[in-house]
């Protein structure tokens, strides 16, 4: 007998395909789903369409009440949620219909950065000193002889952040929030490269890890700039990145899902804990994976979280260290030459433009807003960082500093 399974859908329904396969594993579950009038039924299969509502996603209370409805008649027994915009709401529904998965109170260390650190800090875990902009907050015990960073408690996709460097510019950013000063966070700029370590895990155990560099910082996004990710060669700092994560998720008490871990590696050989998510890494990290070692993590996250064991993946690297996804960010207000992959010279495994004009006639929303995504392989991450620079530019991009 299938399981009845609600899914939370914000995203286009193409996420729930890879190479026009659905991902949904149909044979084992019943979905029922929530989604959205702007591409959440497009290439919906047909099947599917009596049990699917479309909702204003954005109104909580129109989809609790649709979802409440669907839990009861249905007598659904998972929830599944793959993207950080309903995780909340997803934790909410678990609790209040005593569903496992992800909670109400477990989901804070993986939506409130203030929770998060200060959990993963009492698991004898370095993280940034930070502040809570709460009314309590005095600036003065602020260290101001370094820069701090001022951003969204519960943000994603590197939105709403400003590098601050003293208690004025502090004060200006906070008099342009859009939101409450609760909802923010100060803490200090760490120095370093970034790496993101991505899992999953199935019923309390982690299953699946991979460790990668970002090409560019999440937060430095901008019109015709890039960025990406190239994955590590395994070694010493592979395992000490997994032996991180795996600490860091066993103090927030995840029991299962798709986990993204964001941590600085600094000149001094410290690795500093930045955030960590309990779904997959966007911008073209779910196919370095599966390029890599043919693990998915959106159907990862889609079977874990419908109570199902992960999918089966390669035991062995299928392409070593030299696997990267490199991100083409629109240009404002000029267009630019999606040709610069062939500038580059790069082998494409995978490659994905956006829906969007690709013209480029618009600024970047937030860090992973690609106007063109390809996942390639050549010989180092210096060497995938420099040909794409000089072919954004090359091409009429600004390029990265």
């Amino acid at each position: 007998m299938r399981t009845p399974v609600l899914i939370l859908n914000s995203r286009p329904w193409s996420w729930f395909q890879s190479d026009g396969q659905e991902l949904l594993p149909l044979d084992l579950i019943d979905p029922w789903i929530i989604t959205h009038a702007y591409g959440g039924v497009s290439g919906l299969p047909s099947e599917l369409l009596p049990k699917t509502f479309v909702c204003d996603i954005r109104n909580d209370a129109e989809v609790m009440a649709v979802a409440n409805w669907i839990i009861e008649t249905a007598s659904i027994e998972r929830v599944v949620a793959p993207s950080e915009f309903f995780i909340d709401m997803a934790a909410h529904l678990r609790s209040m219909h005593d569903l496992p998965g992800l909670n109400r109170v477990l989901s804070r260390g993986f939506r409130d950065k203030i929770t998060m650190k200060r959990l993963v800090h009492e698991a004898g875990i370095t993280v940034p000193r930070f502040y809570e902009l709460s009314v309590d907050f005095d600036e003065r015990c602020v260290n101001w002889s370094s820069l701090h960073v001022l951003k969204p408690r519960a943000g994603s996709g590197g939105t709403d952040v400003h590098v601050v460097a003293n208690s004025d510019e502090l004060r200006q950013h906070m008099s342009n929030l859009t939101g409450n000063p609760d909802d923010y966070q100060l803490e200090e700029f760490v120095e370093g490269s970034m790496l993101h370590c991505d899992a999953v895990v199935n019923r309390g155990e982690i299953v699946f890890s991979s460790v990668c560099e970002y090409l560019a910082k999440p937060g430095d996004f901008g019109p015709g700039r890039w960025a990406g990710s190239a994955l590590l060669p395994a070694g010493v700092l592979w395992d000490r990145v997994v032996d991180l994560n795996e600490r860091i998720i066993r103090a927030l008490g995840l029991p299962e899902g798709v986990t993204h871990l964001e941590l600085f590696n600094c000149p001094d050989g410290r690795l500093v804990f930045c955030e960590i998510a309990a779904r997959p890494g966007g911008g073209g990290i779910d196919h370095i994976n599966e390029v890599a070692f043919g693990m998915n993590l959106r159907e990862a996250s889609i079977r874990v979280e419908s109570g199902l064991a992960p999918p089966c993946h390669s035991p062995v690297r299928l392409t070593v260290d030299k696997v990267a996804a490199v991100g083409l960010y629109p240009n404002g207000a000029f267009p630019i030459d999606d040709s610069w992959v062939h500038q580059a010279q790069f082998p494409v495994l995978w490659r994905e433009k956006s829906v969007r004009s690709l013209d480029g006639h618009y600024a970047p929303r937030h860090c992973t807003d690609y106007l063109d995504l390809v996942v390639t392989a050549v010989d180092s991450a210096t060497d995938i960082a420099s040909r794409a620079n000089a072919a954004v530019v090359a091409k009429g991009g600004k390029g990265n500093a």
